[in-house]
């Protein structure tokens, strides 16, 4: 079966990022894990910076010390070391960890793993398309004729 792409105008799409690990950065060097969820109204171009403030749930949890809400969020496609779909996840609001994700992931629903630096720095994406309001309308209106139709022929036989 193939998958569907989304176009940048279509619909609402959704987000959900996880950072399952990453390499050690700063001073002292500390690792990290997070996620964060976001809707947008279509696929992210250019490179497009979301504050934690217009994402759901973006929090970051360091190697030592509590948990903190993200500084940011970055959408971009970069070409090194190869074409991929990235996300700059801003642990702070100077330091940012990049995740590589196959090229296209950001406009093709499904569920994807970076796909450089292996289990040093892991992340998931999961990428959902929102159904829009018309398309609620007319599973609604399909159940509502169905189920008239099964009412309908209870009627006939009674």
């Amino acid at each position: 079966m193939g998958t569907v792409g989304l176009s940048a105008q279509a619909q609402e799409i959704r987000y959900d990022f996880t950072a399952l690990s990453s390499f050690e950065i700063g001073d002292p060097p500390l690792s990290y894990t997070g996620s964060f969820s976001i809707t947008l109204p279509g696929v992210p171009t250019g490179w497009p910076h979301y504050d934690a403030s217009q994402t759901s749930g973006c929090s970051v949890q360091p190697s030592v010390g509590p948990a903190t809400s993200c500084a940011f969020v970055e959408f971009t496609q970069t070409t090194v070391p190869a074409l991929h779909d990235t996300i700059f996840f801003g642990v702070d609001p100077s330091r940012s960890l990049a995740y590589y994700f196959p090229s296209g992931a950001f406009s093709t629903p499904g569920t994807y793993d970076t796909v450089e630096f292996g289990a040093s720095q892991a992340g998931r994406l999961v990428v959902t398309a929102v159904p829009e309001p018309a398309t609620w309308l007319a599973m609604l209106l399909g159940l509502c004729v169905v189920g008239g139709l099964a009412v309908h022929r209870r009627r006939l036989r009674s």
